[in-house]
């Protein structure tokens, strides 16, 4: 079976199952794309993860239930641009082969519908994104072995709060659920879906960028940027006491007098010697990055095995729904 593509790269889709969201796009190809699919005709939604720079190959099949062109103009800009609003349901979960383009048409070869219970029969269990949309999480150390991690976000259809949550304190460190929980929702931003082959995928990215930002913050002298990464700001002790500190030294050195430019450069280097003291971190550069990353950031830098992560997801329920 073939479908026509629309790509997605924000991770919004509708609920498969009748699920029904409206939305807008507004880059050229997507609006081109749109133009040669009628209403009630059905078509694909497929992420395109901007970690791969490509598309996925699972996606949401929807029918376009309403389209039409609006005007719209973006915050900080007066200029205006013509978005194609559109009103989905989604229909299923769809696995294809691959893509073609031709003149200017994507299209999905190879469709089938996964059966998301045969796929747990046969031990890959997943997180299904589709129908919510994630916007942040937290770990929480309980007794012995206890740690539960959750993630949280909005129904798209309702606006209300919904949440998915798994107590895996036996299988993994608190280091390590606390990096879970950043990598289930990178994951579902970026393919509308976590299974094990994703999740090890996201771990590694979201590891390497928090590294990155520890290296470029002791480097340059730059506590704001600790924690920062493609998915956003990472909440763990070290980035929140490197903004707390931050704020207070500039604060103080501007109710003192001192000029902007001058705050600001003193107040980052004494909020990061505050924060290094705080933290205890060492002071040789061989292991402070590590040290930062484990012990500041709660992360662990070791991505599980694939096994190991199949069995972290079976925790979790497939969506907020289940």
């Amino acid at each position: 079976m073939e479908l026509p593509v629309v790509p997605v790269a924000n991770g919004i889709f509708p609920r498969p199952g009748g699920g029904v969201i409206k939305g807008i796009f507004v880059d050229p190809s997507s609006v081109d794309l749109l133009g040669d699919i009628s209403e009630n005709q059905e078509f694909l939604l497929c992420a395109y993860s901007t970690d791969r720079q490509e598309l996925y190959e699972v996606g949401v099949l929807v029918r376009l239930l309403e389209t039409w062109p609006q005007p719209v103009c973006f915050e900080g800009s007066e200029e205006k641009t013509v978005g194609q609003f559109v009103r989905l349901e989604g229909r299923g979960i769809i696995k294809s082969q691959g893509f073609t383009v031709d003149d200017g048409s994507l299209t999905a070869y190879g469709c089938e519908f996964l059966d998301l219970e045969e796929l747990e029969r046969r031990g890959y269990p997943i997180i299904v994104g589709f129908g919510w949309k994630p916007q942040g999480g937290f770990t929480e150390p309980g007794g012995s072995k206890e740690v539960e991690v959750t993630v949280y976000g909005q129904d798209l259809e309702t606006g209300d709060e919904v949440s998915i949550s798994a107590q895996i304190g036996d299988l993994v460190s608190f280091e390590s659920a606390h990096s879970i929980e950043h990598a289930i929702i990178r994951s579902l931003d970026q393919f509308g879906l976590c299974t094990p082959k994703t999740l090890a995928e996201s771990l590694k990215r979201e590891t390497r960028e928090l590294a990155q930002s520890i290296e470029a913050g002791l480097r340059f002298r730059l506590p704001e940027v600790f924690g920062v990464t493609e998915g956003g700001v990472c909440g763990n002790p070290m980035t929140n006491l490197a903004q707390l500190y931050l704020n207070e030294e500039v604060t103080s050195r501007l109710m003192k007098g001192d000029s902007l430019a001058r705050s600001i450069k003193e107040g980052r280097t004494k909020a990061l010697s505050r924060l290094t003291g705080e933290l205890g971190l060492t002071t040789d550069p061989r292991y402070r990055k590590l040290q930062a990353l484990k012990k500041g950031m709660a992360h662990d830098p070791r991505s599980p095995r694939r096994r190991l992560a199949a069995k972290v997801l079976e925790r979790f329920p497939v969506s907020p729904w289940d």
